[in-house]
């Protein structure tokens, strides 16, 4: 917990945990 979903990968990937390790 403290590097972001690599969004460059998809934002689906964040959106999926939920806001969890993206805030």
């Amino acid at each position: 917990m403290g590097k972001w979903v690599r969004v460059e990968e998809g934002m689906l990937t964040w959106r999926q945990v939920g806001w969890g390790h993206v805030v």
